[in-house]
């Protein structure tokens, strides 16, 4: 039963915390690939070309999640990958596509507020994970 169990610090709500952050992340990602999956059937897409771009997007995010780890740790979120202003416009456009395929355009909708105040922050010339800077209080 415990064989995957890890020790995550002596804090009391470590542990917590800590399966609290990987369920939100589970959850969060789950409601982003069955929105995707939707937004293609609405479309006329059968979902299952979607789904075998699989190895895609879970690559995609794997790499933005190193990414973070380093910028966090460093406090430094610039680089030459692709600005927070560019991801923008491509949620942007995802709300759009979900609106004109009468789909909820809710879980869009809620990414695109949370990285427009990164933008509203000034930071719509850094990386991705400058999010992160609107979502605690690290100046």
């Amino acid at each position: 039963m415990a064989k995957n169990s890890v020790y995550v610090d002596e804090k009391i709500g470590s542990a917590a915390t800590l399966d609290c952050a990987i369920l939100e992340a589970y959850y969060g990602g789950s409601l982003a690939v069955l929105h995707a999956a939707a937004m293609c059937q609405a479309e006329g897409l059968d979902p299952k070309a979607f789904f075998a771009q699989k190895n895609s997007f879970l690559g995609l995010i794997s790499v933005t999640a190193d990414a973070a780890q380093d910028m966090i740790e460093r406090n430094d979120f610039t680089g030459q990958q692709c600005s927070l202003n560019t991801h923008v416009a491509a949620i942007e456009h995802i709300v759009r596509l979900s609106t004109d395929a009468r789909i909820s355009s809710r879980f869009p909708r809620e990414l695109l507020e949370n990285y427009r105040r990164a933008l509203g922050a000034g930071l719509g010339e850094q990386e991705l994970p400058a999010v992160f800077r609107t979502l605690t209080a690290v100046p």
